[in-house]
């Protein structure tokens, strides 16, 4: 659970950066090997999501102020599940500024981002080092786009492939598993596919492609039976949630009219009441 929250944090954070998403996808990338070999490491995610985000900048030539990601990842509301920052604890929201700060508040804020940059600085160190400083990191998204320029795919299924692995990306370790040439052919294929289950037809790649590719077929079959089945629980998730805010409307909404009387109803009652009083009184 933590490394899934440790996944979207990356990808929050790369967005506030403005961060290409190729480079969101390295940084996702380094974040994932460093604790598959690392399965039960205590760090603190935070500060390797991070550090990761700027390693991976780094090596894209699209590099970040530590400072800026820093600011972003203490002030920025939402970047966790629970709505918090990321470098803060969970229920506690971020300080207000004080409005005329004294010195000894000027320096233990100055300390505090210190502290922090040191910690970002410690995890990077880290993670060059247990991924063996191999600088080399997929880049599934360019391989992406090479392989659908050298296939002639359309742009629309292109861009519906773009969105397949951007899921991939966030909610599995496939990129762990395969190549990023493997990766580009199946969500490939699984944007031609579903392409075709709503047209009745579609384009399919040349045969040439896959062999000046050298694209394993067995590999690519697999990871699009996997692709298939996330994206078969996911629309199910959505249609038990899109099914349960209907019944929660209608059940509110149900005892809105049970306890709100109209006009005509007041009306209609009190004839009755007042008929009943003058039966009686006869």
């Amino acid at each position: 659970r933590v490394r899934e929250q440790g996944r979207a944090a990356v990808r929050r954070l790369g967005a506030l950066l403005e961060l290409h998403p190729s480079t969101v996808g390295a940084a996702t990338l380094l974040w994932m090997r460093y604790y598959a070999q690392r399965p039960a490491a205590d760090d603190d995610h935070a500060y390797m999501a991070v550090a990761a985000l700027l390693l991976a900048a780094k090596i894209d030539n699209t590099k970040r102020s530590l400072d800026e990601a820093l600011h972003i990842a203490t002030t920025t509301p939402g970047l966790c599940e629970n709505g918090a920052p990321l470098l803060l604890p969970a229920q506690q929201p971020p300080p207000p500024p004080p409005q005329s700060p004294t010195q000894e508040e000027k320096k233990e804020d100055k300390g505090d981002v210190n502290e922090a940059r040191r910690k970002v600085r410690v995890a990077e160190y880290q993670l060059l080092e247990h991924i063996g400083f191999d600088m080399h990191v997929q880049q599934p998204h360019a391989t992406l786009i090479a392989l659908a320029k050298a296939a002639d795919v359309r742009k629309d299924l292109a861009e519906s492939a773009w969105k397949v692995l951007l899921d991939l990306l966030s909610d599995t370790d496939a990129l762990l598993r395969y190549t990023s040439v493997v990766v580009a052919a199946a969500v490939l294929r699984c944007a031609a596919w579903w392409h075709s289950q709503r047209t009745g037809g579609g384009p399919s790649m040349r045969q040439e492609v896959w062999d000046e590719w050298d694209i394993d077929k067995g590999k690519v079959d697999a990871l699009c039976q996997e692709i298939t089945e996330i994206e078969q629980a996911r629309s199910l998730a959505q249609q038990r949630a899109a099914t349960q805010a209907a019944q929660a409307a209608k059940a509110a909404s149900q005892a809105a009219a049970a306890t709100t009387t109209t006009p005509a109803a007041k009306n209609e009652e009190s004839g009755k009441q007042a008929q009943g009083k003058t039966k009686v009184s006869l």
